[in-house]
């Protein structure tokens, strides 16, 4: 079944970013205050947070957002923030880093 969102310029940034096991344990309190932060951002719709299967260490975060240039505003935001640049600053490795559109 597709979704496809009402906002054609709905885009998801997606962020792929290897944390250690030991890291993580810090994810549950640093991903509140990264919210309670997003939430303010304009354009902000929904951010959810997976581990992959393969690679314990890989956490996948896809956020919705209203617009690319509203995702890319924040993220530039975000590291000027200190929720942002405490999440950054336990991550090992960023693997992957984008914003893509519905095609259909």
């Amino acid at each position: 079944m597709n979704h496809i969102p009402s906002n054609k310029n709905q885009v998801t940034e997606v962020a792929a970013v290897k944390i250690s096991l030991e890291n993580q344990k810090k994810l549950p309190e640093l991903r509140e205050k990264l919210y309670d932060w997003l939430k303010s951002q304009p354009g902000f719709l929904s951010w959810s947070q997976s581990q992959s299967v393969e690679d314990p260490e890989m956490i996948v975060d896809p956020l919705e957002w209203s617009s690319a240039e509203e995702a890319k505003t924040a993220s530039e935001a975000m590291m000027a923030n200190p929720a942002g640049q405490a999440y950054g600053a336990i991550m090992k490795e960023i693997v992957l880093f984008t914003h893509v559109q519905v095609l259909v």
